[in-house]
């Protein structure tokens, strides 16, 4: 398994100290690393890399990001803007989104540079009607359902997002009647895909973008599969690069131009980079055939994935006790929420189910590392329910220091917009 946000148990009580728990931590020098890595995807073609913001838009990140030149994949207006609040160009964006901002506004982002990607032949109509003659991309649903729970699967029959592949005709026709310049073509079949997909996947864009002799960009999504608890192999973009190659060199006979080629993951550059740090506040059980269930501080509102997909996070327990000794015991881990679901250990896949984990003897106070948490956390939380301040955000940087990168909220800012 990939290299994982690691923390002492000194240094977590060292953090504790100075910002309230929970607390979202993430590790720059696991950025890097996973930005090194995925330039091996570099063949014969030139390479561009966008961030898929929406797994993690704290400008602490996205600045991380822009040093290295990874560009932006914004899916809503608002992100846009949120990335030039961090420092990105327009020409540095990517807008790819289910709703369109008014048209004035997304004429002037274009005109400024940022490269709008239609994802519905309604899309690809209002920009047409608008006269605007910049290039822009076209995102196609090639057929493929793929991710690792069904609620990640953003293509085939049951997925809304991309125009369908055999509607090609109609964008052909659109594009015909209107002069449009399509520069790109995108798809995103899905998160966490398993590599035995991508040859279909990425075989279908290519030869869909035979009919687009303007093309010159390819941009194949995310999805790159990352193990969080190391149950399951990670992409190996060895085998990704080859496949990718085999449909480049195919391509490239029938093409006047040779593309770029994108790839924009979320997960594969940030989820092995952060972790949350929340603190045991309470030990309860249901008796000899029931559970033993460590309360903590933290919850839905950090981390609302095993919730709502099922999903599994490695759970470290933290403690300053030199017994290490104590007998294991097993434990079920549940948030703060007055909500049932609210529980950190579920069966992969079933957030219905218990999958209790075994730790050594756990006191209150005792401070516990829920890892895998740096991608679609603490931008996708249920913060603000039983009406929660948001968790603070603080990056170890490449030297080792620690940076707060977002303030906890103050509880008034919870309630500060309302009116009476």
């Amino acid at each position: 398994m990939a290299h994982q946000f690691t923390l002492k148990a000194e240094d977590a009580h060292r953090l504790a100290a100075h910002y309230p728990t929970p607390l979202y931590l993430y590790d720059e020098a696991i950025i890097h690393q996973k930005i090194d890595e995925l330039q091996s995807l570099q063949g014969d073609w030139e390479l561009n890399l966008r961030f898929a913001m929406k797994a993690c838009p704290t400008a602490g990140i996205l600045q991380v990001m822009r040093q290295r030149g990874v560009q932006i994949d914004a899916g809503s207006y608002y992100e846009v803007l949120r990335a030039q609040n961090a420092g990105y160009d327009l020409q540095e964006i990517q807008l790819t989104s289910q709703e369109l901002p008014p048209l004035p506004e997304l004429l002037r982002l274009i005109e400024g540079g940022m490269l709008f990607t239609a994802c519905s032949l309604r899309q690809l109509e209002v920009y047409a009607e608008s006269g605007c003659q910049k290039p822009i991309g076209v995102r196609f649903n090639t057929g493929i359902r793929a991710g690792e729970f069904n609620r990640t699967s953003v293509a085939g029959k049951s997925s809304s997002f991309g125009i369908w592949h055999e509607k090609i005709s109609e964008v052909l026709s659109i594009v015909e009647r209107s002069g449009l310049h399509i520069a790109q073509l995108h798809q995103h079949v899905g998160v966490g895909v398993d590599l035995e997909i991508w040859p279909d996947s990425v075989r279908k864009i290519f030869e869909l973008a035979k009919q687009f002799p303007e093309v010159r960009r390819i941009n194949l999504g995310g999805g790159l599969k990352v193990s969080r608890t190391g149950a399951e192999p990670e992409v190996c973009l060895v085998e990704l690069q080859s496949i990718v190659a085999n449909a480049f060199n195919d391509y490239a006979t029938h093409a006047k131009h040779q593309p770029i080629i994108e790839f924009e993951p979320g997960t594969f550059l940030l989820a092995h980079a952060g972790a949350v740090l929340t603190r045991v506040t309470d030990i309860v059980d249901t008796g000899e055939d029931g559970y033993t269930f460590l309360k903590v501080d933290s919850g839905m509102t950090d981390i609302l994935r095993p919730m709502m997909y099922g999903a599994q996070h490695p759970i470290t327990h933290l403690s300053v006790r030199a017994d290490h000794d104590m007998p294991e015991k097993s434990y079920v881990v549940v948030g703060h929420c007055c909500e049932s679901g609210d529980v950190f250990t579920v069966r992969k896949g079933d957030p219905e189910e218990l999958s209790p984990l075994r730790f050594h003897e756990v006191l209150p106070g005792d401070f516990l590392l829920i890892g895998g948490a740096g991608a679609y956390c603490s931008s996708m939380s249920a913060a603000h329910y039983n009406s929660y301040p948001r968790s603070a955000e603080v990056l170890r940087t490449r030297d080792g220091e620690w940076k707060l990168i977002r303030k906890r909220e103050a509880p008034e800012e919870v309630w500060k917009d309302e009116l009476l």
